[in-house]
């Protein structure tokens, strides 16, 4: 006959990885799509640094777990947001389960 502590153990395991299973789970259901309007396709296309392109495709594709993603700010007066990146700015719209980048612009005193 098994020890009863040995059962326990085994049960707890399995338990654990159900409750991982459902974490991930309801962590993916939160992500949400990013959809480039044009003229950010064309702005980002305009950069001739490619390090600097690979670095904002990395940073926009945080924002799939936003409002949990670091350097955004709500703009004032206006419903867009911005992602910081170094000198670069990404003014995008937040919907339920879609964030469409707007623009992509180097920042200067006319970005917003």
């Amino acid at each position: 006959m098994k020890h009863p502590c040995k059962i326990l153990v085994k049960v707890c395991k399995n338990y654990f990885n159900i409750l991982d299973y459902l974490i991930l789970l309801v962590y993916l259901l939160d992500m949400k799509e990013i959809q480039w309007q044009k003229k950010a396709i064309k702005q980002l296309r305009r950069i001739k640094n490619s390090k600097t392109r690979v670095k904002i495709h990395t940073a926009v594709d945080t924002l799939k777990n936003f409002p949990n993603c670091q350097n955004v700010k709500k703009l004032v007066n206006i419903d867009n947001y911005r992602l910081r990146i170094g000198n670069w700015r990404v003014i995008f719209t937040a919907d339920l389960k879609i964030i469409f980048i707007e623009e992509v612009k180097k920042r200067d005193e006319k970005t917003y």
